[in-house]
């Protein structure tokens, strides 16, 4: 079963609250027909280099950079994460998709299994 309307779409901000050493937290927030879910993307900046308007990190230094690098694929990731779910014909909501970016409810497989594979 698809999604109704197919609205998706995948934003950054940050978390001023959660502030550690003058760095705040960037979070990735997924939005799909109504639902939403957040992901911590494990990256911080000084709040001063935070761009809310384009939810990247300002600036030409090599961490920026990197940061804005990792942005990008995640997108890619889960953009492309969301057409396979909607291609398997099963209902996506936002926590799906986080749960599947992240591998959660995957079988985990011993050495053994693999071998035999």
């Amino acid at each position: 079963m698809k999604t109704a309307n197919n609205n998706f779409s995948i934003g950054y901000l940050v978390r001023s609250s959660k502030s550690k050493n003058g760095q705040v937290p960037i979070y990735c927030r997924i939005h799909v027909d109504g639902t939403q879910s957040e992901i911590s993307t494990r990256h911080y900046v000084p709040l001063n280099q935070w761009n809310p308007s384009t939810g990247r990190v300002r600036g030409n230094q090599d961490d920026a950079l990197s940061i804005n690098k990792t942005l990008k694929m995640m997108d890619s990731h889960l953009t492309e994460l969301y057409w396979k779910l909607i291609g398997s014909n099963t209902l996506v909501t936002a926590l799906r998709l986080k749960n599947t970016y992240l591998g959660k409810g995957k079988q985990k497989m011993t050495m053994l299994q693999l071998a035999q594979k």
